[in-house]
């Protein structure tokens, strides 16, 4: 008996040893993960009119960074990357519009190319900086470019059209532009992606009256686009991907202009604006997730426009500019349908933009 209780204590001894170690394995590599995924913290791009100057701030619940101020500077878009946040804009160099970025607060001039430069997306990575912007030279209209760390890139633009990007994100070490061409002698505009420098025409109706592609995000391999294509009578929502139409939206009674996309998880969530198409010109901002409309954000008899969408953690943030029923101009960040509110932002300022520290 001594044996057998001898032998049984043993096995008891390794299993608890076993059993224990495992458990503090798992607490080490809790703790690991932990120190790496920290709880996301919201960044906001604000700005407000002072005296005529426009006064740009990052700001979160932790801090209130001003940006370095240029002529007449406009900000245009906003990252994350690394802790450091990347702002897009322009601002006037010799009374003509130039592009700039700043990393956190101070600013990088682009080249000065003696024409007017508006830039509407910046991405990184890797370390890279990709900015899009436009150029407009003087005999052949706009032409859409791609800056890759201060070095401009021409995107190709057939003859006798103008080229307009909107966003732009990073896939396999290339960049992906997506806009609209449109001939300059008259006709439809066309949604269209770049896939480098390399034009490419979204599949669409061929009969519609205008089409643009109006934003880009990346998901693992896979690069989804967000706009819309409008007929004789409204507009309808568009989401293409791998530059294959996923979803047609279409809202009754209304047309429909998606703005902003992300992909949480496999699905796919847009933000856009809609205008009334029966006469009262009633506008919305709505968010979908895939072809269905989730929420109606805002309501305006005058102007909304939708920003940004983003999910991180489950949670899907929307950001809307509009105009109140007292014709106030609003900018609202909304998480899963419900305003937010800002006790750090001056009751002036608007929301150009937002991201998150992780």
């Amino acid at each position: 008996m001594k044996s057998i209780d001898l032998k049984f204590k043993n096995q008891f001894l390794y299993s608890y040893l076993f059993i224990l170690g495992m458990v503090t394995f798992s607490c080490s590599n809790d703790d690991d993960a932990a120190a790496v995924d920290p709880s996301p913290e919201l960044v906001i791009l604000a700005a407000k009119d002072v005296n005529g100057t426009e006064i740009v701030s990052i700001k979160s619940e932790s801090e209130t960074i001003p940006l370095e101020m240029l002529p007449d500077n406009n900000v245009s878009a906003m990252t994350v990357d690394n802790g450091i946040v990347y702002t897009s804009g322009y601002y006037k160099n010799n009374n003509e519009w130039n592009g700039v970025f700043w990393q956190g607060t101070a600013a990088q001039r682009l080249t000065d190319t003696g024409n007017r430069v508006y830039t509407v997306d910046i991405a990184i990575d890797k370390g890279d900086i990709y900015i899009a912007g436009r150029e407009i030279v003087p005999g052949t209209s706009n032409l859409a470019k791609v800056w890759k760390n201060g070095v401009l890139k021409d995107l190709e633009t057939p003859s006798f059209a103008l080229s307009i990007p909107n966003a732009i994100a990073i896939k396999g070490g290339e960049s992906y532009t997506c806009g609209y061409i449109r001939p300059t002698l008259g006709g439809s505009s066309r949604a269209v992606i770049w896939k480098d420098q390399m034009l490419m025409e979204l599949p669409g109706n061929p009969n519609a009256v205008s089409a643009d592609a109006r934003a880009i995000v990346v998901a693992g391999e896979d690069h989804y686009v967000a706009g819309y294509e409008s007929d004789q009578s409204s507009s309808i929502g568009k989401i293409w991907r791998n530059d294959q139409l996923l979803y047609s939206i279409r809202i009754p009674e209304a047309s429909l202009v998606l703005e902003s996309i992300d992909v949480y998880e496999g699905d796919v969530y847009t933000i856009g604006r809609t205008l009334s198409t029966d006469g009262s010109g009633v506008r919305t901002l709505q968010y979908f997730k895939n072809n269905v409309s989730v929420a109606v954000l805002a309501q305006s008899a005058t102007s909304a426009n939708a920003i940004k969408i983003k999910v991180i953690d489950g949670d899907v943030y929307c950001l809307g500019i509009y105009r109140d029923a007292q014709d106030n101009l609003v900018s609202t960040i909304w998480k899963n349908g419900v305003e937010q509110e800002f006790p750090y932002l001056d009751s002036q300022e608007l929301i150009y933009g937002f991201d998150f520290y992780r």
